[in-house]
């Protein structure tokens, strides 16, 4: 690709004085996906129906190491869930423990449960706590973390929930970029190119952002939140449209010690199914609420009448990846190459009436852009405004979660459409990719009122979602087609009228002045290089 051919630095204005300008260069696709040398928590998950063996990396830094070895014993030594939770939230990147935040600062879908008596809100998460975000490996070992840019979406979704400020601290400003051409590595070389945006970026480590967050529910929402790592949950009922709580089977995980297999903790310990009147799945690009929900809805489906599934809603899909985790291993082994990265979950995005997806695991995405996780924060956000706006939730749950699916369901596809779309394969995907951005930069300053600018500047125009950028370009993409075939076609029009001029005056035929006027064009472009080329031989 054309991006491959440039390197692009990002100019930090960092928020402390000693930081100065730092300069950090994106890292390739497949390093973020490879593992680095590193200490690995090993951990396997058993219940009486499944196995489930994981991998948890972290900081190769003997702190980090040491933090997170705590963080999970700790973790494993806490108390057992509950067996029944108002709310439960499945995942404990950025959206799930934002989307814990958001539920803690509304009232309760059950009424009769109080802030107090015992955490009406749990977070599970697979994975081993994040390191503190004032770990200095952050500063230390950058090139181990996958960095996030805050634009305005993910900003304005964090300060709805009052954690900004915390987020605001910990992160840097982005002010610009600073490009080299191929060849060159001086720092004077580069070219600095400040950003003119209305919002400006914040860049942190993802680990970091899910720290703070993390810190922010264990010292603000102590006893209303619970957060639970090493736990697989499984989905058992989604319940009904009726109002039946959603059951799922939680599983505990014990980190290898020697390398023995875990299992799980004591079957009095550890609930063998708990409940909760809403479920929140946010558990990524693993999708095991959106996988359970495929299942559900191709059972359900099954039993129905074949004539009441000819009008039934469309069946829910999760669009999967070329390579199974099975085969994943063995390709890790081999060079770097480009995997396809891009899924989505649809066309709904509730189960039942208790149960929503919502982040990476609807709209998974290649981290290019600053999409992936400012969408799945603003999906949150989106979340909140509909329960709040719903009267009486104990009631209406099902409308609220039905109105979810309406307002993200399209916007989510149209995200990774439209990605997608500027990351094709070969000589042809670079032409899709850079014809677009040209075209948009000379329509948008010759008509900025019909024409929009180019498909970055849309994503950092606030108030316009995804679904509607994707129409305005295609709208775009018609009316520039058409304008550049109008003007080829007066061209052409002009050419044939001057050369029948041309011919009737000279007494010619109009196809020997074509000829002519064609080969005195080719000979004086071949004249300009060789004239040209001489100049710099001479030079």
């Amino acid at each position: 690709m054309v991006m491959q051919k440039w390197t692009s630095l990002l100019l930090l204005v960092a928020s402390a004085p000693q930081y100065g300008f730092c300069f950090t260069s994106p890292l390739p696709l497949t390093s973020l996906t490879k593992d680095p040398p590193s200490t690995r928590v090993d951990f396997t998950i058993k219940d009486a129906n499944t196995s489930y063996r994981g991998l948890a990396t972290s900081s190769s830094t003997a702190s980090t190491s040491s933090s997170i070895q705590d963080a999970v014993s700790d973790t494993n030594s806490a108390s057992s869930p509950a067996s029944h939770y108002d709310s439960v939230v499945v995942g404990g990147g950025p959206a799930g423990l934002l989307a814990g935040i958001m539920l803690a600062q509304m009232q309760p879908i059950d009424a009769s449960i109080s802030d107090g008596q015992r955490p009406r809100i749990v977070v599970f998460d697979r994975l081993p706590p994040p390191p503190s975000p004032d770990n200095l490996v952050y500063s230390t070992d950058i090139s181990k973390y996958y960095l996030l840019g805050l634009g305005h979406r993910g900003q304005r979704a964090l300060r709805r929930f009052k954690v900004w400020d915390d987020v605001s601290k910990a992160s840097v400003a982005v002010m610009g970029r600073r490009d080299w051409s191929p060849g060159k590595t001086r720092e004077e070389d580069g070219v600095v190119r400040m950003s003119d945006k209305a919002v400006v970026s914040r860049v942190l480590a993802r680990d970091k952002l899910v720290g703070v967050l993390k810190e922010v529910i264990d010292t603000r929402y102590k006893g209303v939140i619970d957060l639970k790592y090493g736990y697989q949950v499984d989905p058992v009922s989604f319940g009904d449209d009726c109002g039946s709580q959603v059951q799922l089977q939680v599983s505990q995980c014990i980190p290898l010690n020697d390398n023995e297999e875990c299992s799980i903790e004591n079957g009095n310990m550890v609930p063998a199914t708990i409940t909760t009147n809403f479920l929140i799945g946010a558990d990524g690009a693993a999708r095991t609420i959106a996988n359970a929900m495929e299942t559900n809805d191709v059972e359900r489906r099954q039993r129905m009448n074949p004539l009441r599934r000819l009008f039934d809603k469309p069946q829910f899909r999760v669009t999967r990846k070329l390579l199974g985790d099975d085969v994943m291993t063995d390709v890790a082994k081999k060079p770097s190459s480009n995997l396809p990265g891009f899924r989505f979950a649809g066309p709904k995005l509730h189960e039942g009436g208790r149960t929503v997806i919502l982040g990476d695991c609807i709209h998974t995405v290649k981290p290019y852009y600053g999409l992936g996780a400012n969408t799945a924060l603003e999906d949150v956000m989106i979340l909140s405004d509909i329960l709040n706006s719903t009267p009486d939730l104990s009631r209406s749950l099902n409308a609220a979660v039905e109105q979810f699916t309406k307002e993200r369901s399209a916007d989510s596809q149209a995200l990774v459409t439209l990605s997608r779309g500027m990351d094709r394969p070969g000589k042809l995907g670079t032409v899709r990719f850079v014809l677009p951005l040209v075209l948009d930069s000379i329509f948008n300053k010759m008509a900025p009122k019909v024409f929009g600018p180019s498909m970055f500047g849309m994503f950092q125009k606030e108030g316009i979602g995804f679904r509607q950028i994707q129409r305005k370009k295609r709208l775009d993409r018609a009316m520039q087609s058409a304008v550049i075939l109008s003007g080829l076609t007066l061209v052409g029009f002009g050419t044939k009228t001057l050369v029948k001029t041309v011919a009737k005056s000279l007494g010619l035929k109009s196809e020997v002045v074509g000829g002519s006027m064609f080969g005195l064009l080719a000979l004086t472009s071949v004249a300009r290089k060789l004239f040209a080329k001489k100049t710099e031989t001479n030079a």
